[in-house]
């Protein structure tokens, strides 16, 4: 080599003395100047533009070899753009693909490479970094991709099984026959239990599923975004760092999983009545477990509201093994008329979950149910909810599957429980108490309602929650007997948690059981210590109620500061009467009768505006500017025009002008849209006029409208209609006889 170098001292004999002396394992001392000398020579080539891709590829061998990465880049680069097709461009662009972790191109480039002439032991071991590299991804990837297809399937089934086991209890209850100890029934029952304990463990399952595709679903986009040489680097991070985000999420709901968590009882502070206050109610409720054969509850509970419900304290192991400690929750609010036999039938149904060990059994769908709700709190509390988040679309998804599952199953344990307490008690027993307890919740609700809206405009406080003083209006009775007649005969829809009274009374005519006789002692009798009960616990609702008023109060106030500084910059009737609304709210009805008249001043005649200061006129004791405010209406034709029409007649009733309430009433009546509260609001007026037999005719309108209200209005009835009605029509005042149209009016 050294006598070739003397005559030829070329790029070509420098760099065969260096694979030469590479090759015989020489020391790397004599390779070096050989190395060094060739290094020069090439990179002067280069800048001469050398028409040959030798000293491209001198380049690219001792700058990979020196780790030189910029100038074995800028090598490679320029061998493979001028001389694609020498097997030493396709080679090193092979390298610095794999250098790039491009593991499919660079598998491409070496095999090309050995099409063209390079020899296979040199690119083998290249070779099978790129397979290797490309292998480990996809078999990664495959793993992945296969895990996550498994767990939607799993989503998936568990979906299909909800649907079809809540519409098997759907027709199961809807059908004309209940059968609800057979084979049927018994199959699917058990496999309700089977299949939310499954739901349940897919649920605590699912939440490595969510980090481990929070992990994977950004790493394959931002891998598949490298691969296209137009997204930049940036577009890479920002993926990434939107993946951190939902990874914290997935975390946020395993950790969720592990947070203890306290049923609605332990959270609660209900009272204990002891034995000493209501000695007579726990003989009954071990009267009542005695007969439906079961253990009797341990502890009774008394709450504010309107609960009627049992509970089981203690372990899980506790629970299965029959060891847990039984409570009842018993609502002040449903105690008040409440028949002591209508309350038996209650509690056997009670105690009917206890047989069935539906309060044990459920504590696992609890843990999962507070276990997600806790997941939802940690996500609340992070702050914005991004829609491409995983986990995210896991809590819109799962928890419908979830409850779905769930509210099945109640209703169907609420069919069997009622089919106990209609065979120990019978069945007007048992109808009794769920009208009973359907009403109350309705009207306890209304009576909160009432007292926090008059909490927020600071007007006296009710003296009783339990006293209903003062009575709602018409109108409130009204929309109180609506949703009492809404809940008693709308049918089970697939969401309930319970059937719906209508078909649970249905079902209970189906139960082959002796009907009792009801006795006419109350349940408050039972409990001695009534006042000392009712005290605290008005108490207790006085104290929840002010809170509540206060912390609306402060953001009813942030919203009018809103509103007020959008005004400034552009005045419109509409946020002028969105603020008239929210000063009535909290009682500022100067400042709100002061935005109602801009309003109306820019668009005269605005309906929803005349009668909101219709509304604040009457409660101010402005009765002709109220009526004013109502007069548009009384010539259309709809229901808005009904409701301030019956309105009208309410003031002219409170100011003493029946004749003309009785017109007003009839005009609304005539509207063609039925009414109950304006024919029983036309009744009363009628009888302070003296036309019995007419107010009689429309408590019977009102009868037929709602008949489950007849006790409401059997109160208003006259005692002896017939002997105190006047002689004949000719007798009556002449605006009545114009309004009603004579005798048979209304009828």
């Amino acid at each position: 080599m050294q006598k070739r170098l003397q005559t030829n001292r070329d790029l070509t004999n420098l760099m065969g003395a260096v694979s030469m002396l590479e090759r015989a394992g020489g020391p790397r001392t004599a390779i070096q100047p050989y190395r060094a000398e060739a290094w020069r020579m090439a990179q002067q080539q280069v800048k001469q533009g050398a028409p040959t891709p030798l000293p491209y590829v001198t380049i690219a061998k001792l700058a990979l070899e020196d780790q030189k990465q910029n100038e074995f880049q800028t090598a490679a680069q320029s061998l493979m753009r001028r001389f694609p097709e020498d097997p030493h461009s396709q080679f090193f662009s092979g390298i610095r693909q794999l250098q790039d972790g491009d593991w499919q191109a660079a598998e491409t480039s070496l095999l090309k490479a050995r099409d063209l002439g390079m020899p296979e032991d040199t690119i083998n071991r290249y070779l099978k970094l790129a397979i290797d590299g490309q292998k480990w991804i996809w078999e990664y990837a495959y793993i992945v991709f296969w895990l996550l297809v498994a767990w939607l399937a799993g989503l998936g089934l568990l979906y299909v099984c909800g649907r079809m086991l809540s519409a098997a209890t759907l027709r199961t209850m809807r059908g004309a026959d209940v059968q609800l100890h057979g084979l049927w029934d018994r199959i699917l029952r058990r496999t309700y239990r089977v299949v939310i304990n499954l739901a349940g463990v897919y649920y605590f399952l699912s939440l490595p599923m969510l980090i481990l595709s929070s992990i994977a679903l950004p790493l394959a986009l931002g891998y598949a975004l490298l691969m296209l040489p137009t997204w930049s680097l940036i577009l890479v991070a920002v993926v990434l760092v939107l993946g951190i985000g939902g990874l914290l999420t997935a975390i946020n709901g395993l950790r969720a999983a592990f947070i203890v968590f306290r049923t609605r009882e332990e959270q609660s502070t209900p009272r204990p009545l002891t034995e000493q206050e209501g000695r007579p109610l726990w003989a009954l409720s071990r009267e009542v477990a005695k007969l439906v054969g079961t253990r009797p509850v341990d502890d009774i509970w008394l709450t504010p509201g309107t609960d009627l419900a049992v509970a089981e304290r203690g372990s899980v192991l506790a629970r299965i093994g029959n060891r847990s400690r039984r409570v009842l929750l018993l609502g002040v609010a449903v105690i008040d008329e409440l028949p002591r036999d209508a309350f038996k039938s209650i509690l056997a149904h009670e105690y009917a979950h206890f047989i069935h060990r539906d309060t044990a059994v459920g504590s696992f769908a609890r843990h999962v149910e507070y276990a997600m709700l806790n997941f939802v709190a940690a996500v609340i509390r992070r702050g914005k909810i991004r829609k491409w988040d995983v986990a995210i679309q896991f809590l819109r998804y799962f928890p419908a599957i979830f409850y779905r599952l769930t509210y099945g199953a109640c209703r169907l344990r609420e069919v069997h429980a009622d089919q106990v307490a209609v065979t120990a008690y019978g069945r007007t027993a048992f109808e009794l108490g769920l009208r009973h307890s359907t009403r109350k919740s309705i009207e306890f609700d209304s009576v909160l309602d009432r007292e926090f809206n008059n909490r927020l405009r600071n007007l006296p406080a009710l003296a009783s929650f339990y006293s209903a003083t003062p009575a709602p209006t018409i109108p409130d009775r009204h929309a109180i007997e609506a949703a009492v007649e809404q809940a008693l005969n709308e049918p089970s829809q697939e969401w309930d948690t319970h059937p719906s009274p209508g078909e649970r009374i249905r079902f209970s005519e189906q139960v082959n059981a002796v009907d009792l006789p009801i006795s006419a002692s109350m349940l408050w009798d039972c409990i001695p210590a009534q006042k000392a009960i009712v005290s605290e616990m008005d108490a207790v609702l006085n104290d929840l109620t002010d809170a509540d008023a206060a912390a609306a109060r402060e953001t009813q106030q942030l919203v009018v500061e809103q509103l007020t500084g959008a005004l400034r910059e552009q005045p419109q009737a509409e946020l002028f009467f969105e603020r008239a609304r929210y000063y009535h709210s909290v009682g500022e009805d100067d400042k709100a009768i002061e935005d109602l008249d801009r309003v109306l001043h820019e668009i005269p005649g605005l309906d929803v505006a005349l009668y909101l200061r219709a509304v604040i006129r009457e409660a101010r004791g402005h009765y002709e500017q109220a009526l004013e405010d109502l007069a548009p209406f009384f010539n259309e034709q709809n229901v808005d025009a009904q409701t301030a029409t019956i309105r009208a007649g309410q003031i002219q009733l409170t100011i003493g002008r029946p004749e003309v309430a009785i017109e007003l009433f009839t005009q609304a009546i005539n509207m063609g849209f039925e009414s109950w509260s304006a024919h029983v609001l036309r009744g009363q007026a009628r009888l302070q006029t003296g036309q019995f037999v007419f107010a009689k005719q429309d408590f019977h309108a009102a009868d037929r409208i709602m008949p489950f209200a007849k006790p409401y209005v059997d109160r208003l009835r006259p005692a002896d209609p017939e002997a105190a009605e006047p002689d004949d029509e000719h007798s009556l005042p002449p605006k009545i006889k114009q309004a009603t149209g004579g005798r048979n009016a209304g009828v």
